[in-house]
């Protein structure tokens, strides 16, 4: 057995409380690092699951269907189209008819930017996909109607 000597009282149980003490107080300076590891391990976590959340933010934003979301992202393209920036309205309006197909003023910005890059083929394609949705007697199907007019004239 340790025998431990007290210099105030010489009491055997305060010297056992002060090794019980001692022992447990060494072992609870002996491991931070398991404490560090496991608050890392919280913050690793918090960061996965941070990250998981971006990620179905993002893709709900580009699965979004909504007529919110694609008039948003017509009013993008429309404002590239008419900045003369045909790379980015074709490519924005290219993604956009994957998320909205049945969307014909999709089609008829894509059909201008075609007609307006000089690919009177697509241009012709698109404008007559957008007239193929079109309610009967609208603006919009006028407007595909004579998109798909120049696409040809411009073919020649």
């Amino acid at each position: 057995m340790v025998s431990v000597k007290t210099s105030v009282t010489g009491n055997p149980v305060i010297a056992a409380f002060a090794l019980v003490l001692a022992v447990t107080l060494s072992g609870c300076l002996s491991s931070p690092s398991k404490k560090e590891d496991a608050d890392e391990d919280i913050y690793a976590a918090l960061r996965d699951d941070d990250i998981e959340y971006r990620d179905e933010r993002q893709v709900a934003l580009v699965n979004d269907t909504s007529p919110e979301f694609v008039r948003e992202k017509i009013d993008e393209i429309r404002s590239l189209f008419f900045q003369k920036d045909y790379a980015k309205a074709s490519e924005m309006a290219e993604g956009l008819v994957r998320q909205a197909p049945q969307n014909p003023e999709v089609y008829y910005w894509l059909s201008r930017v075609r007609l307006e890059v000089g690919d009177y083929q697509q241009a012709y394609e698109m404008a007559s996909k957008g007239v193929s949705l079109s309610g009967k007697g609208s603006s919009l199907k006028a407007e595909l109607e004579r998109l798909q007019r120049q696409a040809q004239l411009g073919a020649r």
